[in-house]
């Protein structure tokens, strides 16, 4: 609640909501800016009836495929046990699992930053924000026409990874 109190009021364009989970980031997005389209990406089964509860009277769309650095199919790692951890990284799911036999996979639809935006025809991006469990890097790196384009970025990045410095370092550059 309080990131989405902190969003400036003159927010403009899309948002795009990566590793949407169960939607209250974009719920609550969308009830502080419901002139605002957005699209909520989440690629796990388990969360989409979490998902569309939440998001079914807003202005943000389900996308089922997981943001990536390139368009094609990937393999999604989630926990048994969990139905909150999930990751396009196996070893982010396994840090929380703590047992490599919990940990189960299946293959999921991919869409870059890029791609998504040619087929949407978007012009500007209000918000991206990414909770994506270790893929943030590798989603910026399929995205460099949509930062163009982006006014804010919100992401959540683990220091138990090696990527969160490589990824600042990367946004910088932008």
């Amino acid at each position: 609640e309080k990131l989405v109190a902190a969003l400036p009021v003159n927010t403009k364009g899309i948002l795009i909501d990566g590793g949407a989970n169960n939607g209250l980031f974009s719920f609550l997005f969308s009830q502080r800016f419901p002139e605002i389209k957005g699209y909520a990406f989440e690629p796990s089964p388990v969360l989409l009836p979490f998902l569309q509860k939440n998001l079914l009277n807003g202005s943000v769309k389900i996308r089922t495929e997981a943001l990536a650095e390139k368009d094609g199919e990937l393999t999604f790692y989630f926990s048994r046990n969990a139905d909150q951890i999930g990751s396009l990284h196996r070893e982010n799911v396994e840090e929380f699992e703590k047992k490599a036999d919990r940990v189960d996979s299946y293959q999921v639809n991919t869409k870059s930053l890029d791609s998504f935006i040619a087929e949407e025809d978007v012009q500007r991006i209000g918000i991206i924000k990414l909770d994506v469990q270790g893929a943030e890097l590798s989603i910026l790196k399929g995205a460099s026409r949509a930062l163009e384009i982006t006014d804010l970025l919100l992401i959540e990045v683990m220091l138990i990874e090696p990527t969160p410095f490589e990824l600042l370092d990367f946004v910088r550059k932008r």
